[in-house]
């Protein structure tokens, strides 16, 4: 190509894009002012679609009340409206719009009638664009405290025991308070401590997309959860305690500061108990299991404390610096007793019966710092975590009449370092980067005592305990950087990467005989030394109308492989895999408030380092297992066809969806099971396992009864194939389950509250000797709030469960509850609340339930906490 060519064509392609940049936006801009013509900053103002509301961009106006938008002039123009939201003002929709002259908006402000603290005209639930207002003293009931008991009341939206939260079936992706991230994913924080007295709406984004500069470019199907607190809550500290004591020498503390204003929010609390309280909610660190279908701590006994630190300060209103972080330290004990049988392959039976006396001692850090900025031009974030943990579960064990000890110790260093950026440039061209590093350290030890399975492992001769030590270090980088093409309603993109992880994993097992020798065993040692590299590329194109959503995605990435193993010489492989993983999601818009949505996915598995070690790990006194698995582990698809449906102005909500999934595995978990020990090993045998689910869900608030009801059936039909003692044969399950909620009020003198669920699984296998397995069980909670007087409620609470085997009653309880309240309203006390409180008052102390897996039928017993007797006092500070 010659000089004058290669000249020609620079000029070529810069007077493009010059061409490209003009005349292809249009530039809307205005001042917002209230009835006395006075400018109104951090107004809220976007550009909607007149057909659907939905938003086009949005933005807030500055001190002198200005505002400017520059679109895109592929809209109509008499298509678009201007938004206006404002605190204290009526909002406002202003058509048509000025483009090149000032669009003057002048807000009304609200009437508000200051005796019933009522906006006038304000519905229950309002929805503009993506955004639904829930008015939450609409839903709020006498007995609500906290802003997770209002959420729970809300149709179209759940909260499972754990207090995580759906909407529509589905979990949300993010957690705002006055539109600020300030918790991350553990906003239970907050669901748990803000006072329900504080918040004044709790809103749901359906189509959340928290980078603000792709909102209305890349597409997003998960909603989140925003709330917005009333005038005390958002300019105030709210400091408030409380102090809880009883019988049987039963305490429960806490304290909480918190913060809401436009530049500093915070939660912080300090929290103790020895009522069974964990405080996995607030921090995920998990301790010892209680007894299911029961809340955690009527079956666990404790000592706990708990600092929990969440910090956020914004330099603007754009970019903030936030600081999370907790130190918990508990001591928990747990008892149960157990009855276990499996019914193997050719009229064989293997039954283990065990009582166990459980303790942990638990102490975990963490603290992690953010820095974040999210404008319209640039997304950026950083996060630098640190975690260090210790647990030391001990288990004092009856197995068939012979006492065991065992004693495990944990020890976890975690560091980590996440970046991620996008940038926007011309509207049409969007770049993004992100970058993580990861190291973590895990040694762990077990003793058991005395030495288990002597029969195996010590040629029958009996010793004195065996120890086990295992070390896991890993290291793993993640790096890719991304690009998409925005064209009209199509966006095509790519992201190229590579990541790399590093792990070594160290095992041996020493046997210490009776005479105070030690023997190291042979076939339990591991040195394992393992490396994967992936090189990858994501292709994918959205299709977007204001109906219409089409994304289809094709990554696929080379994948290496390495690892080997010094103390088991041919415990080492490789592999060189190029896996494509395919996706196709489509969303259509039925109505104004309907969607079907369809999806597809098809995926290839490699194993992962802990899946293939070829020397024997013991478990627990009883069980060992080695997982030499083939690298290529299988593959799997799933189709998924869904249906929202909801008519906001009936505050019905409803959604249903089945689910179809196919496994193909190359190996399988084959058992051996004997009366006195149980040994996992993977064997390269195909196999595959299928299902196909469906759920539904529907939840309506009836205004005239003030009551909440909501009802959820689902149903799974299922067929695996498992390996028991040398015998291979296929197993079909099914289950079905149903719930019903309601909460009638009554009147103003009583409020009910109900609750009810029914569950039963079934598994059946045409192989000899396989016992056909049923299981059912009712679970059922209620309780009723009576106000005899202002300022005073008392309740009385049960839940009763009842468990059932092929049709025959094996187990049933009644626990019940009740509290007497007094609302203290003068100033002077503090917003001080008594309660006094009658916990588990027929003193039941133990709890049955049956349980069936397969061809495994096993009856747990725990030992629940006792009666009690307690007053607590909760006030501000």
């Amino acid at each position: 190509m010659t000089r004058r060519n290669i000249i020609l064509l620079i000029l070529l392609v810069t007077s493009s894009i010059q061409a490209e940049g003009q005349d292809h936006t249009m530039h809307i801009f205005g001042k917002v002012v209230d009835s006395a013509r006075q400018p109104v900053n951090k107004a809220f103002v976007s550009i909607i679609r007149r057909s659907n509301q939905s938003g086009i961009s949005f933005t807030t106006t500055n001190e002198n009340g200005n505002f400017s938008f520059q679109i895109s002039n592929k809209y109509n123009i008499d298509s678009l409206a201007i938004k206006t939201n404002a605190i204290n003002f009526q909002k406002l929709v202003t058509q048509p719009i000025a483009v090149d002259k000032e669009n003057l908006v002048q807000l009304k402000p609200n009437q508000i009638m200051l005796s019933d603290v009522v906006v006038k005209g304000s519905k229950p639930i309002v929805q503009k664009g993506d955004t639904i207002s829930y008015n939450a003293d609409a839903f709020k009931r006498k007995d609500d405290r906290y802003l997770g008991d209002i959420i729970k009341n809300l149709p179209g939206i759940t909260v499972d025991d754990k207090g995580v939260i759906s909407y529509q079936g589905k979990q949300i992706n993010n957690f705002y308070i006055e539109g600020d991230n300030l918790l991350d994913n553990r906003y239970q924080i907050a669901t748990d401590n803000i006072p329900s007295s504080d918040i004044s709406k709790v809103q749901v984004i359906e189509h959340n997309q928290h980078v603000k500069m792709l909102n209305g470019i890349v597409p997003s199907d998960q909603a989140a959860i925003n709330i917005t607190l009333k005038d005390r809550g958002k300019f105030h500290i709210i400091n408030n305690a409380e102090i809880e004591g009883g019988t049987p020498g039963i305490w429960n503390g806490a304290f909480h500061n918190m913060v809401f204003n436009d530049r500093y929010k915070a939660i912080n609390e300090l929290k103790s108990n020895n009522k069974g309280i964990d405080y996995s909610r607030e921090t995920g660190v998990n301790g010892l299991s209680g007894a299911p279908d029961l809340a955690k701590h009527i079956s666990l006994f404790n000592r706990a404390v708990m600092s929990n630190l969440n910090n956020m300060y914004k330099f603007d209103k754009f970019s903030s610096l936030r600081l999370n972080g907790y130190y918990v330290h508990d001591l928990q004990k747990t008892e149960s007793k157990s009855s276990i049988s499996y019914y193997l392959p050719e009229n064989d039976t293997v039954r283990y019966f065990e009582g166990n006396n459980a303790a942990m001692g638990i102490d975990a850090f963490n603290i992690q710092l953010n820095y974040n900025v999210n404008n319209f031009k640039t997304f950026f974030d950083n996060t630098l975590s640190f975690n260090q943990s210790r647990s030391n579960p001990e288990d004092a064990i009856m197995a068939n009449g012979q006492n065991i000890r065992q004693v495990h110790s944990t020890r976890n260093i975690n560091i980590s370092n996440t970046a991620v950026g996008y940038s926007l440039y011309r509207k049409k061209h969007l770049f993004n980067y992100h970058s993580s590093v990861q190291y973590s350290n895990t040694p762990q030890t077990l003793t058991i005592l005395p030495g288990a399975m002597p029969d195996i492992l010590n040629d029958s001769i009996p010793y004195s305990n065996a120890h086990q030590f295992q070390r896991t270090s890993t290291f793993y980088t993640n790096n890719n950087i991304a690009y998409s093409h925005i064209s009209g309603h199509w966006t095509f993109g790519s992201n190229a990467g590579i990541n790399y992880q590093n792990r070594d994993f160290h095992s041996d097992l020493q046997l210490q005989q009776t005479n105070h020798s030690t023997t190291e065993l042979a076939g339990f040692s591991n040195s394992l030394h393992w490396k994967k590299g992936q090189i990858y590329l994501s292709p994918q194109v959205t299709y977007k109308t204001d109906r219409n959503q089409l994304h289809l995605s094709a990554p696929f990435n080379f994948t290496h492989i390495r690892y080997f193993n010094d103390s088991v010489a041919d415990n080492k492989d490789r592999l060189d895999h190029i896996f494509i993983n395919p996706s196709i999601s489509w969303q259509r818009k039925i109505g104004k408030e309907n969607q079907l949505s369809f999806s597809y996915s098809f995926g290839q598995q490699a194993a992962g380092a802990s899946q293939i070690f070829g020397g024997k790990i013991l478990n627990n006194y009883r069980n060992y297992s080695s997982f030499n698995r083939p690298l290529l582990t299988g593959s799997s698809q799933a189709f998924e066809i869904g249906f929202n449906f909801k008519r906001m102005i009936l505050a019905f909500f409803a959604n249903a969806a089945v689910t179809y999934s196919r496994h193909r595995n190359y190996f399988i978990d084959a058992s051996i099971i004997q009366n006195n020990f149980t040994v996992t090993t993977a064997l390269p045998i195909n196999n595959a396992s299928d299902n196909i689910s469906l759920t539904c869900n529907a939840s309506k608030y009836i205004y005239t009864l003030n009551t909440m009801v909501a009802i959820n059936s689902s149903h799974s039909f299922g067929r695996s194939q498992q390996m028991q003692n040398g015998v291979l044969f296929d197993v079909h399950h099914k289950a079905s389950g149903y719930k019903l909620h309601v909460t009638p009020t009554i009147s103003n003198w009583m409020d009910i509250k109900f609750s009810a669920a029914y569950s039963i699984n079934t598994s059946t296998s045409t192989t000899a000797g396989f016992q056909r397995q049923s299981n059912s069980q009712v679970n059922e909670t209620s309780s009723i709030i009576l106000y005899p007087m202002q300022n005073l409620a008392v309740s009385f609470g049960n839940q009763y469960l009842q468990s059932f085997h092929r049709g025959q009653t094996i187990s049933s309880a009644l626990l019940m509850n009740s509290y007497v309240q007094h609302n203290f309203t003068r100033p002077a006390w503090r917003k001080l609340q008594l309660r006094l409180s009658f916990n588990n008052i027929a003193n039941v102390r133990t709890y049955n339930v049956v349980s069936t897996s397969n061809n495994m039928i096993a009856t747990y017993s725990y030992l629940l906490q006792p009666r009690m007797l307690l007053l607590s006092a909760h006030f501000d500070l």
